[in-house]
């Protein structure tokens, strides 16, 4: 969103002046924060028309199974642009009351209190049981929808990928034709198995109360999407990548910006007729448990045989990483080798063995 965010804050006081905005947190794809509302403390957000019609379409269908924060007011500012007023999750301060916070403050801790994880787990359990087969779901704007705008935009000419590579002195094939088989998998119609979820599965869109924000996805998704979503975004994206490349959107909830350096991989990499990378996939105790217990939750789903093509969209598919440091640039290389020789002939035991396997990072 390329506004003047001066131009829009005088539109909103010109059409609601009783409202009173304390903060702003404006980012690549959004603009929200917090605002003032006849003295009432209230979270707002700057979305277009379809974005809020899809919202009062998941809050009107799926209030009652997930509980989210129903608008309060809507107000048309210009153009397309319309601002949402919520009631506020007054649990959530500054860093406290998020999922991220949660992580945050126990990462580095041997014990630590499950009850917050399994509560927002009970929400994902109650849902499971209802499902069904459905060939198309609105998460597919995280996976189908980006295999022209973002893989096949961002990575068609990037030669490095031509390369073989070997991870931990394992030869793999080439990140090209890894990402070739993504893109015909993606250009199929295959069902899979659905419930309701929030359809963005990560620790800055769920409160520990619970609540469940941007739910503009949330409907009958993929159960195999979803945990794909949830696993990328818990064990690595929430985890370093996202506070070291967009910082912004931990406006308020920053802790994990500010010991970035312990998140931080181990990784080695030579660069040469082949791609050599040595490393770990290493993530905290709680992230782990997060993981394995919504594992649990949707053991029985189709969730096994095409998990690679959905963790390869994740990985690949929410930075252009050709932009990173170099470092995290073989590091996201390592991770979808990793990921595609790890999760071939998969199923529960492998994958739950594999999580539960995985190095603990320690401070």
């Amino acid at each position: 969103m390329n506004y003047n965010i001066n131009k829009l804050l005088e539109e909103i006081n010109s059409i609601t002046p009783d409202i009173i905005i304390k903060n702003i947190n404006c980012q690549n794809n959004s603009i929200n924060g917090i605002l003032f509302e006849k003295n009432k403390k209230r979270f707002f957000k700057i979305i277009s028309n379809q974005e809020m019609i899809k919202e009062e379409k998941a809050i009107n269908l799926y209030s009652k199974v997930f509980p989210i924060k129903k608008h309060l007011n809507s107000y048309h500012i210009k153009n397309d642009l319309y601002l949402i007023i919520y009631e506020y999750d007054l649990g959530i301060k500054n860093n406290d009351g998020l999922l991220n916070d949660y992580f945050v403050k126990n990462d580095f801790k041997m014990n630590y209190n499950e009850n917050k994880m399994n509560k927002i787990l009970s929400i994902y359990n109650e849902s499971s049981k209802k499902r069904i087969w459905n060939d198309m779901s609105p998460i597919d704007a995280f996976f189908k929808d980006r295999i022209n705008s973002r893989l096949i935009n961002w990575y068609d000419n990037e030669k490095q990928f031509n390369k073989k590579v070997v991870i931990n002195g394992y030869q793999s094939i080439s990140t090209s034709e890894i990402l070739e088989e993504t893109k015909k998998y993606f250009q199929k119609n295959k069902q899979h198995l659905c419930f309701v979820t929030q359809g963005d599965h990560n620790s800055l869109n769920i409160s520990t109360t619970p609540y469940f924000f941007d739910i503009s996805l949330l409907g009958y998704n993929y159960a195999i999407g979803e945990f794909a979503i949830c696993l990328v975004s818990i064990l690595i994206f929430d985890q370093y990548i996202c506070p070291k490349y967009h910082p912004k959107s931990f406006y308020n909830h920053d802790e994990i910006c500010k010991k970035n350096k312990y998140y931080k991989p181990k990784i080695n990499y030579r660069n040469g007729n082949l791609i050599e990378i040595n490393g770990y996939l290493e993530v905290t105790s709680i992230r782990k448990q997060y993981i394995l217990k919504f594992l649990e939750i949707i053991k029985d789903f189709d969730i096994y045989d095409d998990l690679i093509y959905f963790i390869v969209m994740r990985l690949m598919c929410i930075f252009n990483i050709s932009k990173f440091d170099k470092d995290d640039y073989y590091y996201i290389i390592f991770l979808v080798h990793y990921f595609y020789n790890k999760l071939k002939n998969n199923n529960y035991n492998n994958l739950h063995y594999l999580i539960d396997n995985l190095d603990e990072l320690r401070r």
